[in-house]
């Protein structure tokens, strides 16, 4: 019986391989994937605009996200860097009393950090008479808007004034948004979303 030793491809000198790997490993450091001239600690040339040549085998688009995380992106370079984080939320209090007795909403938001809000809401007003219905917001106890009607108003019904606002924080914590009652007999329900943009 013959026995055949099996041949092994010559090894590629230190720091490049053919390709299909095409590795170049760079005295200071530096790896480069489908290039010969890293400037990074991990370069990865796929080869084709717009793809990146970077997969995770247990990491889609369908995983679970992590709390407390950041979004990474890409510079003008295509370096990878953390990018401001984008927060969405939402909130709906809801007090049916017939327009009596309810003069205002307050939601409490937490911050993750210094950033800006932009908020979009509504608050239902009810009437007893054909009289203005307003309703003033307010950041942290002072008032920053007004929404509402100035002219005559539907009587006895619910009618939603929605409003717009943004806020800019300078540091995480707890702040207040209020929707006060200023023309109307009382409010019924209250909705709050909004988008927190970090620094």
């Amino acid at each position: 019986m013959r026995h055949f030793a099996p041949k092994f491809p010559p090894f590629a000198p230190l720091g490049l391989i053919p390709r299909p790997l095409s590795v170049r490993f760079r005295p200071i450091g530096h790896v480069g994937i489908g290039t010969t001239a890293p400037g990074s600690t991990l370069e990865v040339n796929q080869g084709t605009s717009g793809n990146s040549g970077l997969k995770f085998s247990q990491l889609n688009s369908s995983s679970t996200p992590a709390t407390n995380a950041g979004s990474l992106g890409v510079d003008s370079s295509g370096n990878v860097v953390l990018k401001r984080g984008i927060t969405a939320g939402g909130v709906t209090q809801t007090t049916n009393n017939n327009g009596a007795g309810t003069n205002s909403h307050r939601f409490t938001l937490t911050a993750p950090s210094a950033g800006t809000y932009v908020f979009n809401g509504a608050g239902e007003i009810w009437t007893s008479n054909s009289s203005a219905l307003q309703y003033q917001v307010k950041w942290n106890g002072t008032a920053v808007s007004m929404a509402g009607t100035g002219g005559t108003a539907v009587t006895g019904a619910w009618q939603k004034i929605p409003f717009t606002y943004v806020q800019t924080v300078s540091a995480a914590g707890i702040y207040t948004l209020d929707l006060v009652l200023s023309y109307g007999n009382g409010m019924g329900s209250a909705e709050l979303s909004y988008i927190f943009i970090s620094n």
